[in-house]
């Protein structure tokens, strides 16, 4: 019975002293504060027993992380997340001028820094993160104006919004390589930051509206960037501020030698005018649109024989460089790739690149000399506009096409010499060069556009009858550029002759006939324009395009007819160019089966016209030529078609089907506009089409044809504004 009544005794004795001890352990988060039952079971007068210190010391031993703060950090709060591991908040730490952040708490790991954690703690000065810690909330230490250094371990991988803004003491900063997202505003105005490094191996490519850096080290002499050799790439729009008043003060940039970056990506270091100096390492193999957008303070560059490709806008606006080396690893420049380099003075393009894109060096007005190498097969559109000390220029023997306005306003080219392999030349394309004196344009040219010469004031031209023209030895009357004077009453075209150029016979009021011969190919825009006194025109088979307003005011010319429409044509085939319908009123007509032509406007407002067969014979359709048609209920082009010209069926609101042949390669702008009925269209050759804002350009958007209603709300809707073109 004794030993019942001891056992008891016993028994009743343990249960109170575990009462008293752990009455209080499961208080709340408060780390430390009041939180006893966190420090392991304790005797009656809190003293540890020596079972535990035993094991505290043989957990020591044991190389174990001890799961308490230091007395910098006394005052801390947790929070748990559900993946069982805790964000960590300042509590009453706000005072502190050191924080540590331990790496555990309750045995388990904290992995974030809790949003606005030490938001105001302007006595910080010192924050040591955890590699266990892998996020960093929003505004985490923003305003902490204390803080002079910061490191961000290997495991953070995000870093959220204005994490550290206007965080103005901080001189330093690293960035661990684990790091992928960067949140705006990260570190807005840090003013007096003088050293970034920068080791996040992939970081995801930011917005152009983030100002992650925005106004940083602007209080300073300028920041230094540090790019770790296990980065592979710097992300778009790390550095960039967005609006250029914002730019942050970087002076530098350095790789660390055995760098493995490949790419710097879009408007990385956009409007960093402070840049002076960067060091691009040979692992780098694409360097992306606008990267060092306005980066006036760059004398020169080296890109180094690893990169492959230059983006649109690259070193755009970078005002101060004054030479730069392209290598021959380099195969296309982008869009504007150097326009407004103003202190360029020359370049070379090595023959390794293909293309050189729209306005690449578009008003680089200290450019005198350009050599474009032998593998470009293009030149981009306003490629060389407004280059206006540009004395020479070399064109490789690759070259195709030369787009519009390449060198529009190079006022100082004094002579050019188009290699033979050029068959386009675009519009304008050396309108305004007042200096230039002379061109030879080769046989090989089977396109010429609007404009090409245009206020070329000191060409000499080459005369025949009453026209001067340009052409080569082979052939000195390629083109005609004009009329000898505008009081000419006749012109005999010369035979070889295959463009008529833009105005050549513009407001020639006294010229009463003119025979256009096989040989011609094209009509340029406005060449007979108001050539009032003209009443006979005969224009030869070979002629498969006519320029806008070609004949407009020509209001004596005598038509031939057939059916209900009125036709220009030669003695052989009077029906070459259909003119225009005999009246809008007409309900038909029967287009002449030996039509190449069918000129601007043609059945424009021809309401009642409630079907038309498009012959075989026919190349091109011409600007508005059905436009307002609203009778029209479907149409089939042939295969013969190559151009259907702008708003050419423009406003057939009753038009419900198309079919486009597969010889049709190009379709201008608004073609198919307000065909509101429309809701199949058919391309007999559907693969290898694209669409793009601007004309005669080589590449743009794919576009899937494959399904007809697509197509229809395709050409009414969706790219009604754009150029439609055909991979040739």
């Amino acid at each position: 019975m004794k030993k019942i009544l001891f056992a008891i005794l016993m028994a009743l004795t343990i249960s109170l002293l575990l009462v008293s001890c752990g009455a209080q352990g499961e208080k709340g988060d408060k780390g430390d504060k009041g939180d006893k039952g966190e420090q392991g079971v304790q005797d009656s007068q809190g003293h540890k027993g020596d079972a535990e210190k035993k094991e505290e010391e043989s957990e020591k031993d044991d190389g174990e992380d001890k799961k308490e703060e230091p007395v910098e950090t006394k005052g801390l709060e947790y929070y748990p997340l559900d993946d069982g591991t805790y964000t960590v908040s300042g509590g009453t730490t706000t005072l502190l001028g050191k924080i540590e952040i331990p790496k555990f708490y309750k045995g388990k790991a904290v992995t974030q820094i809790k949003e606005a954690a030490f938001q105001y703690a302007a006595n910080l000065k010192q924050i040591t993160i955890p590699d266990s810690v892998t996020s960093i909330g929003e505004c985490a230490f923003s305003e902490c104006t204390g803080l002079t250094s910061v490191t961000i371990p290997d495991s953070v991988t995000s870093i959220g919004y204005g994490a550290f803004q206007n965080c103005t003491g901080l001189t330093s900063i690293t960035i661990g390589e684990g790091v992928t997202s960067i949140g705006n505003n990260a570190f807005y105005n840090c003013t007096n930051l003088t050293e970034i490094n920068f080791n996040a191996k992939a970081t995801d490519d930011l917005s152009e509206y983030n100002h992650v850096f925005s106004y940083a080290g602007s209080n300073g002499e300028g920041i230094k960037v540090t790019i770790g050799k296990e980065v592979t790439k710097i992300p778009a729009y790390l550095f960039n501020p967005y609006y250029s008043s914002f730019s942050p003060k970087i002076t530098s940039v350095t790789f660390e030698e055995g760098s493995v970056c490949e790419s710097i990506g879009s408007g990385a270091f956009a409007d960093c005018d402070s840049l002076i100096s960067i060091n691009i390492p040979d692992s780098v193999t694409s360097i992306g649109g606008n990267a060092f957008y306005r980066c006036t303070g760059l004398t020169s560059i080296t890109i180094p024989d690893s990169v492959t490709s230059i983006g649109y806008g690259a070193f755009q606006n970078c005002t101060g460089l004054t030479s730069i080396t392209i290598p021959d690893s380099v195969t296309s420049i982008g869009n504007s790739a150097f326009k407004l380099c103003t202190r360029l003075t020359s370049i070379e393009i090595p023959d390794s690149v293909t293309s050189i894109g729209n306005s690449a060096f578009f008003d680089c007005r200290g450019l005198t000399s350009v050599t474009i190498g032998n593998g470009v097969t293009s030149i981009g559109n306003y490629a060389f506009l407004d280059c206006d000390s540009l004395t020479s220029v070399t064109i490789g023997n690759s070259v195709e096409s030369i787009g519009d306005y390449a060198f529009q306003y190079c006022k100082s080219l004094t002579s050019v010499i188009i290699p033979n392999s050029v068959t386009s030349i675009g519009n304008e394309v050396f309108s305004g060069c007042k200096s230039l004196t002379s061109i030879a344009i080769p046989s090989s040219v089977t396109t010429i556009r609007e404009g090409v010469f245009d206020y070329c004031s000191s060409l000499t031209y080459n005369e025949y009858d009453n026209a001067y023209y340009l052409g080569n030895d082979d052939n000195p009357y390629l083109v005609l550029i004009k009329a000898k004077d505008k009081s000419i009453a006749s012109c005999t075209i010369n035979e070889n002759t295959k463009f008529i150029h833009s105005s050549a016979f513009y407001n020639c009021t006294s010229l009463t006939s003119i025979e256009i011969p096989d040989s011609v190919t094209s009509i340029g825009w406005y060449a007979f324009y108001k050539c009032t006194g003209l009443t006979s025109v005969t224009i030869g088979e070979g002629v498969t395009s006519i320029g806008y307003d070609a004949f407009y005011g020509c209001s004596s010319l005598t038509y031939n007819e057939y059916d209900n429409a009125y036709y220009l044509g030669n003695k052989d085939n009077p029906y070459v160019v259909l003119i225009k319908a005999k009246d809008k009123s007409i309900t038909s007509c029967a287009i002449n089966e030996n039509t190449k032509v069918i000129y601007q406007r043609a059945f424009s407002d021809c309401s009642s016209l409630t079907s038309i067969t498009i012959p075989n014979s026919v190349t091109s359709i011409g600007y508005g030529a059905f436009q307002n048609c609203t009778g029209l209920t479907s149409i089939t082009i042939p295969d013969s078609v190559t151009s259907i010209e702008g708003a050419a069926f423009d406003g057939c609101t009753g038009l419900t089907s198309i079919t486009i042949g597969e010889g049709v390669t190009s379709i201008g702008l608004s073609a198919f506009y307000r065909c509101t009925s429309l809701t199949s269209v058919t391309f007999e050759d559907a693969d290898g089409w694209y669409v793009t804002r601007t004309e005669g350009e080589t590449s743009g958007t794919d576009v899937d044809l494959s399904k007809a209603s697509t197509n229809a709300m395709y050409l009414k809707s969706t790219y009604y504004n754009y150029y439609w073109y055909k991979k040739q």
